[in-house]
């Protein structure tokens, strides 16, 4: 995929209509229900999705795609349409885009960045922590590059355009496994920009007030690395990328996750922010906050994101959400496999 304009595609998507198996004579066996002769390779029933795939991996990714649920997928899309929606825009879009992109030494990280009036933080934990409240406030307000997922080297985020995990006033919601996916037509659009590059790491929990504090280096790396596996939105990937490395000898054997986390929670300030349940915190407040806690004692006035003193406890401010969705189930790579 490639942003308009002269710049060729990395990734080629073609999805067919037929129902026929790809064929796989002259191919061996390199997996479960994978085949491959080091060029073109063959996945059935990637992540569960129903979807097989034929994968070229050329200077250009081509990936052709065939609709072949088993019963029991058929059953689970059936049944359950949005993860459905979300899963086809992983395994046709995203799981591509990411693989493509770990031929540059990119790796997928559940963190977002965000830029603001006095920042860009990378905001760095599950999205039902907190993370997601803030992202959808910061949407309101500034360019994002991606809500959930991003693509990352050891300098810069590239997003993927996705659904926002979460509702807003005026959308109705269904309760998933990855969070509250907005479904009803959006009544804002988030800004999404192609790459930017964090000048902080911001670690997102719950807690029972907002706490703001200093945090070290290794243990926002390991956040950011843990929270990237453990989420399911990528749990289809590390076998679909080590299956491709394998039968291509493209690519890592393994994401340098770990290494890129690393890199960026080392050369960056480090902070982490207990959000209390249903609290919200706006850019501004969140960047006011940071540089406090940075920077030693100040006056606590009780409300989130002025300045208070690292580790102090203060209440979190009720800030309006804004409803930042992408097309349900859309997955429109922005720069990410360039």
């Amino acid at each position: 995929m490639a942003p308009p304009g002269p710049t060729p595609p990395t990734v080629r998507l073609r999805v067919q209509s037929r129902r026929a198996a790809f064929g796989v004579e002259g191919l061996r066996r390199v997996g479960d229900d994978a085949w491959s002769d080091g060029e073109r390779t063959v996945l059935r029933d990637v992540a569960g999705s129903g979807f097989d795939l034929s994968v070229v991996a050329g200077d250009e990714l081509e990936v052709v795609a065939r609709y072949r649920p088993r019963p029991a997928a058929r059953l689970a899309n059936r049944l359950y349409g949005d993860r459905t929606r979300r899963l086809a825009a992983a395994v046709l879009i995203h799981y591509p885009v990411l693989w493509r992109a770990g031929w540059r030494g990119r790796v997928p990280l559940l963190a977002t960045v965000v830029r603001g009036p006095a920042g860009s933080p990378m905001l760095v934990g599950a999205g039902e922590l907190g993370r997601s409240r803030i992202v959808a406030t910061a949407a309101a307000t500034g360019p994002v590059t991606s809500t959930e997922l991003c693509v990352a080297d050891d300098e810069r985020c590239f997003g993927l355009a996705e659904a926002h995990p979460a509702a807003g006033p005026g959308t109705a919601a269904n309760e998933g496994p990855t969070g509250r996916w907005s479904q009803a037509r959006p009544s804002a659009t988030v800004l999404r920009i192609a790459e930017l590059a964090p000048d902080r790491v911001v670690v997102v929990e719950e807690a029972l007030w907002t706490t703001i504090e200093e945090v070290k280096s290794d243990e926002a790396a390991r956040a950011l690395v843990t929270t990237t596996y453990a989420t399911p939105r990528l749990a289809g990937y590390w076998g679909f990328a080590a299956t491709l490395a394998s039968a291509t000898g493209r690519g890592p054997a393994q994401p340098a996750v770990a290494d890129i986390a690393q890199a960026h929670a080392q050369r960056l300030p480090c902070l982490r922010i207990g959000l209390r349940r249903g609290g919200r915190m706006s850019m501004s407040e969140l960047c006011a906050a940071g540089t406090a806690a940075r920077s030693g004692p100040a006056r606590d006035t009780g409300r989130a994101g002025v300045p208070v003193p690292a580790g102090a406890a203060l209440r979190a401010t009720g800030t309006p959400s804004a409803t930042p969705t992408g097309p349900a189930g859309a997955g429109v790579p922005a720069g990410a496999g360039r």
